[in-house]
Formats: structure tokens, C-alpha cells, sequence
């Protein structure tokens, strides 16, 4: 999925602060996470920073969870989500999904708000003739 598709960082009002999209510069803190979360953990959350999008929430400088969406098919996202052992329980994971869920509503939007003005053109130009 194009990063275009996605809203810009910080366009998620009322969530936890430090819930973002994440970008190069946070691989070492998605490294960290993967190494305390385990293996089994990590692999089942499904998350690849080289397959972005990759959104995290930071409790302060630590990367307290992170989570990716997949597109399979043409209607539905695969949502994977781990959080730090040590930041369980206290609503680091539920910031990113509903970053991820955001993200996704606005992306829905916008091509909502083409696919009506192209259709309205469309239907303009038959009217008009």
C-alpha cells in the first residue's frame, strides 16, 4: 500500500501520544521490540519494516508496540499487532490499532471523495451532451 494512502503523521487526534506511522529511523526501536517480544510473538504479528506501512506507539523513548496493515485482495486488510511484554495491559496496543484504523478510514475517504467527483463529471458530461 502506498504510503500516499495513508494520512500524515500526527492527523489522529485523540490518541495516545507517541502513536505514529514509522519510518526508517525507527528500525533499531522495531529491532529492540522483536528481540523482547520473542520469535513466536513477532512472527505472528506479521510485521516487515521493508512492507510498510508500520505503525508504532512510543512510551517515551521505548517502542511500546507496533503493528502493520496487509492488503489481501481488493477488500481486506490483514492486521498484525505485538506489543512489549513489559507495556502490556495499558493500552499501547489499542493506540495502534486504532492508528491503523484511522489511516485506513481517511485513505477510504479521499477515494471516495475522487470516485465521486469523477463519477459527477462523468454524469455532467452526459447530461450536458
Amino acid at each position: 500500500m502506498p504510503q500516499d494512502d495513508l494520512c500524515k503523521p500526527g492527523a489522529f487526534p485523540g490518541l495516545r501520544g507517541g502513536t505514529r506511522l514509522l519510518a526508517g529511523q525507527d528500525l533499531a526501536e522495531l529491532e529492540r521490540l522483536a528481540a523482547a517480544c520473542g520469535a513466536t510473538a513477532w512472527g505472528h504479528s506479521g510485521i516487515d519494516p521493508a512492507r510498510p506501512p508500520v505503525f508504532g506507539c512510543f512510551a517515551g523513548e521505548v517502542l511500546a508496540a507496533a503493528g502493520t496493515l496487509d492488503r489481501w485482495g481488493d477488500r481486506l486488510l490483514h492486521l498484525g499487532i505485538v506489543t512489549h511484554p513489559g507495556y502490556r495491559g495499558r493500552g499501547y496496543g489499542k493506540a495502534v490499532v486504532s492508528a491503523m484504523t484511522a489511516s485506513q478510514s481517511c485513505a477510504r475517504c479521499r477515494r471516495s471523495a475522487i470516485f465521486k467527483r469523477r463519477s459527477r463529471a462523468l454524469i455532467s458530461s452526459l447530461l450536458n451532451g
